[in-house]
């Protein structure tokens, strides 16, 4: 029998129920009840739904025999049945237990206490929460660990170098499910824990969860003295959580000041801000490149709280450094215009662009069923005056292609921006405007046939006027082509010019960007 029992109660009468609570032991002699088959035949399942852990029947005087009904609902219901000796006298018995009870609940408030103790003696000494872990580890001569709501290892009283993972069987369950349902696996040190092996409590400030204490068993040990003290070391992680969380934000803030500076211009020298970078723990390095990461989302608040996530989570940054084969003294990343700011020192090389497209096209999927996510990347940043620059054009590669595109996820880099940024500069849009009418004016303000040209002609543009190619992207024929060509010189559009044929592929260029800048999208 495994059931948890707390507490004992006499039955003396028929409605007993309503006098017991869960994991109790009910002794009885059934007098109550022994005439009343309708009574038996609810007595086991109306204790099952009381949450009862035990009956314990004496024979003989009022029933000579268990009920088979009995038998039938305390095997299906798994509720054990005890059968009392003759002379068991219930009254003694009852005291007895409870005697014991009193005694049991007596040591275990001695050894909360001394527990509790010892770890308050840990925080008047100011340890942090590596102390703490080891601590609560040799008090239990256990594995322990602590992991944060994202289940991000924060401290481990092993190696965590050596074999320390974490696997739920199941991707379609979060990590809290998975814990909570005992499909958790903890790989440490070469072995492997699950189910009942792994005994945890949440760290908790109030309503909000901060993560998990965890003390890894070996199979079929006794929890009993471990959950008291997991119980009042949790409530010191909680405490030392959000003092390092406080610590870490104090950091970040610091953090934030310090490249805002760098951004306006504070630092007349490269040498000054790369000396106060080591204090942060950053080398800074050029070239540097920057990746700005907008969340595609119109809700203010909703935005904001999943940039503290996504910062909190640290995936952006690991999946930056060690998918470009980085150290952590590489990347730094802040808050900054409504975006994150992801700055990273990065060598020049092969394939510099593709290994970059790689890296934020894995954020987009890691955050895939999260997040809309926009990632507009900058040109390396030679030197350190160069640096707001970058920032400009990451940030610009944002608000570019959200207009053209929507709100829907990208990657996308300044160098492909192409004649957006040099429009960008340009303020007087009147005159932008005056001369896309009047190289295209006839194509875009009218319908119908108008509407097909002007498709025929950018795609002949863009396949540089390949007949063949053209004719089969539109899926038409390539005399239907030959045809829309002629009704283009109809136009005033001399195919065979080739300075001709890029104004019209800029005043085209210009017409989206104005389009996109008044918050209308283009057909393409």
């Amino acid at each position: 029998m495994s059931n948890v029992v707390e507490n004992v109660f006499f039955m003396e009468v028929p409605d007993i129920y309503k006098y017991v609570d869960p994991f109790g032991l009910l002794l009885t002699t059934l007098y109550p009840i022994a005439n009343d088959k309708e009574a038996i035949g609810r007595f086991i399942p109306n204790l099952v739904e009381k949450q009862v852990s035990c009956v314990a029947l004496k024979l003989g005087r009022y029933i000579h025999d268990v009920p088979p009904v009995m038998l039938e609902q305390a095997d299906r219901f798994r509720m054990p049945l005890m059968i009392l000796p003759n002379n068991a006298n219930l009254s003694k018995l009852s005291n007895d237990i409870l005697g014991l009870f009193l005694g049991s609940k007596t040591s275990m408030l001695e050894y909360r206490d001394n527990i509790h103790s010892k770890l308050m003696g840990l925080l008047l000494e100011g340890a942090d929460l590596h102390k703490l872990v080891k601590t609560v580890s040799d008090l239990f001569s256990l594995p322990v660990l602590v992991v944060d709501r994202y289940f991000h290892l924060q401290s481990a009283s092993f190696a965590a170098g050596t074999g320390y993972s974490l696997s739920k069987g199941d991707d379609s369950v979060t990590w809290d499910e998975a814990l909570s349902g005992g499909r958790l696996t903890v790989h440490a040190s070469g072995t492997s824990y699950s189910g009942l092996q792994v005994l945890y409590r949440p760290i908790a400030d109030g309503s909000e969860n901060l993560g998990y204490l965890i003390a890894l068993l070996e199979e079929d040990a006794d929890a009993t003295n471990l959950t008291i003290g997991l119980e009042q070391a949790s409530m010191l992680c909680a405490f030392l959580f959000q003092r390092e969380l406080a610590m870490r934000q104090t950091e970040r803030n610091y953090l934030d000041s310090f490249i805002r500076d760098m951004f306006s211009g504070k630092f007349p020298h490269q040498q000054e801000a790369e000396e106060k970078a080591k204090f942060f723990d950053w080398d800074l390095t050029f070239p540097m490149t920057v990746l700005a990461i907008e969340v595609l989302e119109a809700e203010q608040e909703r935005q904001r709280s999943s940039y503290a996530d996504l910062l909190a989570e640290g995936i952006v940054e690991q999946e930056l450094t060690a998918g470009l084969g980085l150290g952590p003294r590489s990347c730094k990343i802040v808050h900054r215009d409504d975006a994150l700011l992801c700055l990273i020192s990065l060598p020049g090389g092969q394939n510099l662009r593709e290994r970059l497209k790689e890296r934020a096209e894995g954020i987009l999927a890691y955050y895939k069923d999260k997040y809309k996510l926009g990632i507009g990347i900058s040109n390396p940043a030679p030197y350190f005056e160069r640096l707001k620059d970058a920032k400009d054009e990451a940030k610009f590669v944002l608000d570019m292609i959200n207009k053209l595109r929507g709100p829907e996820p990208f990657v996308a880099f300044y160098a492909e921006t192409g004649i957006y940024k040099l429009l960008h500069h340009i303020s007087e849009t009147d005159a932008l405007s005056r001369y896309v009418e009047e190289k295209l004016g006839f194509l875009l303000n009218n319908g119908g046939k108008e509407s097909e040209l002007l498709e025929t002609l950018l795609c002949l543009l863009k396949n540089g006027f390949n007949l063949q190619k053209t004719a089969k992207e539109l899926f038409i024929h390539y005399n239907t082509l030959r045809y829309r060509l002629d009704k283009l010189k109809e136009y005033g559009i001399d195919t065979g010019d080739g300075l001709e044929l890029a104004e019209l592929a800029l005043a085209y260029q210009m017409h989206t960007y104005l389009l996109a800048e008044s918050g209308r999208k283009p057909v393409r």
